[in-house]
């Protein structure tokens, strides 16, 4: 009866029915290295987390990973310390979410080594950044990061990313 309704109002409505397949987002993320991360001693191992949210709510995106580089053991125990990861692309594809509507998350914490959790529940945040995405976003920089996770101190450092991310009609 509604369909009949809007037909008896616009006869082409019809011919033209929305479109509501949602693009198909592509990000893909390399972790190059990290600088000017506190000191968290020698017991703990700086990690980083990345994962694809929602921009307004901050919850993850619907099927989607959230990928965790290796623990890096830094040699240099002074007050600051210098980390590299280099890791493989980590890829997302296939997301059903316009990619206005996607923020990359990037937290680096630290663990003890003989801690594997994925998530960062009891490890020490170091800090973190926010990047929207768009389509034919390229870049290779460095961001600062901010505090997370009710950090009781201010967040030190930066992280070299090299990102890419894209949207295709399904």
């Amino acid at each position: 009866l509604q369909l009949e309704l809007q037909e008896a109002r616009n006869p082409k409505a019809q011919q033209f029915p929305l479109q509501t397949n949602l693009p198909s987002v592509t990000v893909r993320l390399r972790v190059i290295a990290a600088s000017n991360l506190i000191d968290l001693g020698e017991e703990k191992q700086p990690y980083v987390l990345s994962e694809l949210v929602d921009v307004v709510s901050g919850a993850l995106i619907s099927n989607t990973e959230v990928f965790r580089t290796e623990n890096i053991n830094s040699s240099l125990r002074t007050h600051r310390v210098d980390t590299v990861w280099n890791t493989p692309e980590f890829v997302w594809s296939g997301v059903s979410t316009d990619i206005e509507n996607i923020v990359l998350r990037v937290n680096v914490y630290g663990c003890g080594t003989e801690d594997h959790a994925i998530r960062a529940d009891g490890h020490e945040a170091i800090g973190g950044v926010k990047i929207p995405l768009w389509e034919g976003l390229l870049s290779e920089e460095w961001h600062f990061l901010s505090a997370i996770d009710k950090m009781d101190r201010h967040a030190t450092g930066s992280i070299h990313l090299r990102l890419f991310s894209s949207a295709h009609s399904s």
